[in-house]
């Protein structure tokens, strides 16, 4: 960088590749350039990124955490067995998954997960949470195509519903702990009756 900045150095146009495969040209003292930059010099900035190796166990992994799922609602939206789903978690490469459409499915969620990832988290329980059309965040992970607009729009259904959500799920603590304070009460009033002590 010193000899592009240094006036006393002859014009050098030098070019450096990067492992990654990327070609940049840096040139110095360019005036005026073109409004319309050639396709060849727009840098490509995912293009240039090295593919990212993924395995089934990584997949797995990513999109239980991104979604919150245990390890049957993992089954269910990849559409296999428990069982299947602990043999995946041990699994290096894609190509150790025999059926093509298990392959499709690993690829389909992990873009799910990749979209979801990059929202701002949700509190409380939404991925049970009814969305307008009836059904829930599980259910659309579960269908067959996912559709990242629906995933989209389900997000933006569920960050509005955020307050009423938590507001629901208070109530509902409230009413459980009230509940199991009663039943503990009549429990001991109970055992006070058996033992005969009024």
């Amino acid at each position: 960088m010193w000899t592009l900045l240094n006036h006393a150095t002859p014009y050098l146009r030098e070019g450096h590749s990067a492992t990654t495969g990327a070609y940049i040209v840096i040139t110095k003292n360019q005036i005026d350039l073109p409004e319309e930059t050639p396709a060849a010099m727009e840098l490509n900035l995912e293009a240039a990124l090295p593919p990212v190796a993924l395995s089934p166990a990584s997949v797995l992994d990513g999109v239980r955490t991104v979604f919150g799922l245990n390890i049957s609602e993992t089954a269910e939206v990849f559409g296999i067995t428990r069982q299947t789903a602990y043999q995946w978690m041990k699994l290096t490469d894609m190509e150790q998954v025999r059926a093509h459409e298990n392959r499709d499915r690993l690829k389909q969620l992990y873009g799910a997960a990749q979209l979801w990832q990059n929202l701002p988290s949700l509190k409380g329980r939404w991925l049970y949470a009814l969305l307008p059309a009836g059904n829930t965040m599980l259910d659309l992970l579960k269908a067959p195509q996912i559709d990242h607009e629906v995933l989209q729009t389900a997000y933006q259904v569920l960050v509005a519903s955020t307050a009423d959500r938590r507001r629901e799920e208070g109530e509902r603590a409230t009413q459980a702990a009230t509940a199991l304070t009663g039943a503990f009460a009549g429990l001991g009033a109970g055992r006070k009756a058996r033992k005969g002590i009024s």
